[in-house]
């Protein structure tokens, strides 16, 4: 059984990574993306949310990663990548990610995001790691990081709203 899941691992990162390299620079490949339908109703970005979350574990909106497996970490990460490079410059798809986090917000994403940047770097030390690469993370680490603030700012301006 191992070998398959690690077969299923194989076979899902390396799905999850040609999507990036399609959709990372490419308006319409990742307009495409962002309008497909992956089974039942679900949209493709609502199926990377629950890939993503399938990974992670949150304690009050933060994740743990204690626990989380190298495995784990890489399927997340790049589920966060691939959501960032969709949701960028589209406020449908920004909704729809947070809809599908549900009490989450896009902070989970961002975290994982950042850890698996540390952790690259940590593990390179400058051997292996094109600066193209995580130059490539750190910009959609940027793009998630201005949406996750821009959804703060939205959220105090309706609270500061209420109380009036």
């Amino acid at each position: 059984e191992k070998a398959g899941e690690m077969e299923s691992y194989d076979a899902l990162t390396l799905g999850l990574g040609l999507l990036i390299n399609v959709v990372e620079s490419n308006g319409s490949n990742c307009a495409e993306l962002v309008s497909a339908a992956v089974s039942k109703g679900e949209s493709a970005l609502q199926f990377l949310v629950r890939i993503f979350l399938a990974r992670v574990t949150t304690i009050e909106g933060k994740i743990d990663f204690k626990d989380i497996k190298i495995d784990q970490l890489v399927v997340a990460a790049y589920s966060s990548v691939l959501i960032g490079c969709a949701i960028k410059d589209r406020p449908c798809s920004v909704q729809e990610v947070e809809g599908a986090l549900g009490d989450l917000s896009l902070s989970p994403l961002v975290q994982v995001l950042d850890y698996f940047i540390q952790c690259h770097e940590e593990a390179d030390r400058g051997r292996t790691a094109t600066q193209e690469f995580l130059s490539s993370l750190a910009a959609v680490l940027s793009t998630l990081g201005n949406l996750l603030n821009d959804q703060r700012d939205t959220s105090t301006t309706n609270d500061q709203r209420d109380t009036q």
